[in-house]
């Protein structure tokens, strides 16, 4: 009963246009508004629940989508983390990460 609850909360209809490769273009420090192109071989691979990220870390896990964020659920670590999705369509993700650093938005297309 519980996993129905929690499945019903998630938004399938993003989870359903998220599947598939993307690979990262764009990353902006949103506090300076300085863009950088990123290189070749940042790549998310997305196919519910489960995600891989390739880039200078691997990482692979689970994942769903909820009131606009994106909740990474990753194997090896014990916290889950959200990262909130400023756009999401057929060709094109913006993601929006925050960390230590401060926040960046990274645009990512698809393969």
């Amino acid at each position: 009963m519980l996993t129905l609850a929690f499945l019903a909360c998630t938004n399938s209809e993003s989870e359903t246009l998220i599947e598939g490769q993307w690979e990262a273009k764009l990353i902006q420090e949103n506090q300076t508004d300085m863009a950088h192109v990123l290189p070749e071989g940042i790549r998310l691979d997305f196919e519910y629940p489960k995600y891989k990220f390739e880039g200078e870390q691997y990482e692979q896990g689970n994942y769903y989508i909820k009131n606009d964020k994106l909740h990474l659920i990753p194997v090896a670590e014990n916290e889950k983390r959200e990262i909130d999705i400023l756009h999401l369509s057929q060709d094109s993700l913006m993601l929006n990460l925050m960390d230590s650093l401060g926040s960046r938005t990274v645009l990512f297309l698809r393969n």
